[in-house]
């Protein structure tokens, strides 16, 4: 009836609403798949990936948002062409420039070479302001020496299998890094990703048949936060790394 109050609700839904809210929210935040080689032909709405394109292997580009580079194990082909390789980077609208980086496991007889086309390819990452994403077997080391020349907006190291001592090391210089069905397989780098600072770290499949949610789940259980909640984190990290 006109003039009759309206009672307000009960005191314990009021308190709810932020909490309602906030679940909605994450809900409705998408995985980042920072760097994967098996994109399906339709990527859920869901899904955010960066999907790999190896220059001289692969032969037709895929959807945006991708990155691009030489591979270390293609680094002998690629030695010779420096050339081509800068023009092709600059032209295929890559998000950013990787996989690239070094393999001595793989490939050592190809140490010197290696970081030739390493150089070149941090350097027009460095011109063109894009972040890289990188490949390191075996040669952290080096990696992280020539890193230290070139102004680079951010940097991914991918399917990272680094040590505590390493993990401390690439988080002290400001760089990120990408768990992943290979990081988890290692007990080093499991105990690493306990105490990653999560305003450093992203998710990733690679070239697996392991779903992006199933590593958020094992990587939120190592972190000992909710999935939903590890979303948002690495869905800020991918906001400041791609603004």
């Amino acid at each position: 009836p006109e003039g009759a109050l309206i009672p307000p609700p009960p005191q314990d839904t009021i308190a709810s609403f932020p909490t309602i809210f906030v679940t909605f929210a994450r809900s409705m935040t998408p995985y980042i798949d920072i760097h994967t080689h098996r994109c399906p032909a339709a990527s859920p709405e869901e899904v955010i990936r960066i999907a790999s394109f190896r220059m001289g292997v692969d032969t037709v580009l895929p959807a945006a948002p991708f990155s691009a580079g030489i591979h270390p194990w293609d680094a002998g082909t690629a030695c010779g062409h420096l050339s081509e390789i800068e023009e092709r980077l600059r032209g295929c609208g890559a998000t950013a420039v990787g996989e690239i980086g070094l393999d001595y496991a793989r490939t050592p007889g190809q140490a010197s070479c290696q970081r030739t086309v390493l150089a070149t390819q941090l350097r027009l990452a460095a011109e063109l302001r894009l972040p890289v994403i990188l490949h390191c077997v075996k040669a952290f080391e080096t990696v992280m020496r020539m890193l230290q020349g070139y102004p680079l907006p951010a940097v991914i190291f991918h399917g990272y299998t680094g040590s505590p001592q390493q993990t401390a090391r690439a988080i002290a210089a400001g760089y990120y890094l990408s768990a992943g069905p290979r990081s988890l397989s290692s007990p080093k780098t499991k105990e690493s990703i306990r105490t990653l600072p999560s305003h450093r770290l992203f998710i990733e499949t690679d070239d697996s048949d392991t779903s992006i949610q199933e590593v958020y789940a094992e990587v939120a259980a190592l972190q000992e936060i909710p999935a939903t909640e590890l979303k948002e984190i690495v869905y800020q990290n991918f906001k400041t790394v791609f603004p």
